[in-house]
């Protein structure tokens, strides 16, 4: 499928999932997956990459909330 920028409208490259989690995976001391909860109810946003790159840190400080 192809999404459509939420800022800029060109073709989306990125999907970004949002959601209420506060842990998203759990592995053990080797590195294997126990659980993964990114998966499943959650908001997806969709960005291109020139839009992500402007927007990423305050992503990162301020979660999603910046794309609604």
């Amino acid at each position: 499928m192809i999404f459509d920028c939420k800022i800029c409208k060109k073709n989306a490259t990125l999907q970004i999932q949002a959601g209420d989690l506060n842990v998203l995976e759990v592995r053990d001391m080797e590195g294997n997956m126990v659980y993964d909860w990114t998966g499943g109810a959650g908001e997806n946003h969709y960005l291109c990459g020139e839009c992500f790159d402007g927007l990423a840190k305050d992503i990162y400080r301020k979660g999603a909330k910046v794309l609604v």
